[in-house]
């Protein structure tokens, strides 16, 4: 069998950053904990076998090493033993590979469990001795709002260590959008709060493949990372392991470069926060969200929410509400997330976006999301018909004609379903038509009838 070995072009889009410039604290916490990894790959094309560069991060003694699925997938190498002779199956290269000694004394990783849709795999190294090695700290609900910037560490291109500054920008629950590019080798890596103590996120990162023959195959690099509160299934498999309580303190500034470095990156994260026009962010949403590129809208419309545009925080709040359900155009492009939904209708609705309050009031009413609570569902569609929303008319005064969540009062529900009916609401008309008598008084807007 022939054996052509992946060759990974990286070609940085941000400032290089010099371990120099970090803490003594950083530099060691990524210098001892963060492992070099290696799958071999099936090429379909010429039936040879491509080495898989990535990274990840020691969490344990006993040699657990929690990395991205998509550098150690199963499914690759069960293509690789297939294609196999028998004298090569039992060969360590032909298995996934680790080392916290970068490319040097790798040894072989066992799965643990992998978590395929969320991109995040549990490994154990075989044999594992810590010798020097620093198993991190694990944070699961990690701040990132309080900090200037954080750190992701990464071996690209299978080569040196390498740490880029990251700013969050936005999150989804299960992806933070970030302002620096990770490329071929990186994904997997840890990255760091500002102090070094703990690992917050991974890197999901793009590569650039070359073969020797010159071929090469681009996938763009990408801003992404995911928050290690999703992988929380996975660190509980393993005894002992150092989960914090997230509590941080800052770390000694060192020497003069590495503050005046500090400072310089403080200010320049403020700046770009700083530069955000909501409108703009939302309408780039819309238009990311018309062209069916649904995890770019949804970062744009809760950049412009985060700037306090309550119609978009509603708009992040149907993204994450909605994405189980075929009416929407989004369907089941995004993961539900009712907890992440809640809270920027919270938002919404704080800001005074009636559509934002109704969708709050129906999260309690049925109990999606939050507590099932009438009174307080109620207390949401008020606020939202008085905000001239007919959907949240219609909801009202169904409350009000049941008497749930308040006192009843038929006459006055049905009053404000018909005129939300007349302000041209369907729903309402539909709800008049089946409970309401028309005549005597009752009509319906022009061009309305019941069927």
């Amino acid at each position: 069998m022939r054996y052509l070995f992946l060759l990974l072009v990286f070609v940085m889009a941000h400032a290089q950053v010099s371990f120099a410039q970090l803490s003594p604290e950083l530099r060691t916490a990524a210098e001892k904990s963060i492992v070099y990894v290696s799958t071999p790959v099936l090429d379909s094309g010429t039936g040879g076998i491509l080495y898989r560069n990535g990274s990840g991060v020691l969490i344990s003694s006993q040699g657990h090493v929690l990395v991205s699925h998509h550098v150690v997938d199963p499914d690759d190498l069960a293509a690789v033993s297939q294609n196999l002779l028998a004298s090569e199956r039992d060969d360590p290269k032909f298995t996934t590979r680790g080392s916290v000694d970068g490319r040097y004394n790798l040894r072989p990783m066992n799965l643990v469990k992998t978590l395929p849709d969320l991109d995040v795999t549990l490994m154990k190294i075989q044999d594992f001795s810590a010798g020097s090695a620093i198993p991190a700290t694990i944070c699961l609900d990690y701040d990132y709002r309080k900090e200037s910037s954080l750190w992701g560490f990464g071996y690209p291109a299978g080569q040196a260590l390498q740490p880029v500054e990251v700013t969050v920008g936005s999150d989804d629950g299960r992806l933070w959008n970030v302002s620096s590019s990770f490329f071929g080798g990186m994904s997997g890596g840890p990255i760091f709060s500002p102090s070094g103590k703990y690992v917050v996120a991974l890197i999901k990162g793009g590569t650039r493949l070359t073969t020797p023959d010159g071929n090469a195959q681009s996938i763009a690099a990408m801003q992404k990372a995911v928050p290690l509160n999703i992988a929380s299934q996975l660190i509980s498999l393993i005894p002992g392991n150092a989960v914090s309580d997230c509590s941080d303190t800052p770390s000694p500034a060192g020497d003069q470069k590495t503050s005046n470095a500090n400072q310089s990156n403080t200010n320049a994260s403020a700046t770009r926060r700083g530069s955000i026009d909501p409108s703009v962010e939302f309408e780039t949403g819309q238009s990311m969200y018309a062209n069916r590129r649904f995890v770019e809208a949804l970062g744009h419309f809760q950049a412009a929410c985060e700037a306090e545009l309550a119609r978009s925080c509603f708009e992040a709040g149907q993204l994450m509400r909605y994405a189980d359900d075929r009416a929407y155009n989004h369907y089941r492009a995004l993961p539900v997330d009712y907890r992440l939904a809640k809270a920027y209708y919270e938002r919404g609705c704080d800001g005074n976006y009636p559509r934002a309050c109704t969708e709050l009031g129906l999260l309690y009413s049925n109990g999606i999301g939050a507590p099932e609570d009438d009174e307080t569902a109620r207390a949401l569609f008020e606020r939202a018909c008085s905000l001239d929303d007919s959907e949240g008319c219609l909801n009202l005064g169904y409350l009000q004609y049941e008497g749930l969540g308040g006192p009843k009062n038929q006459a006055q529900g049905a009053a404000r379903i018909f005129e939300s009916c007349q302000a041209g609401h369907n729903r309402s008309c539909e709800w008049v038509c089946a409970n309401l008598r028309i005549g005597d008084g009752i009509s319906l807007p022009a061009g309305q009838e019941c069927s």
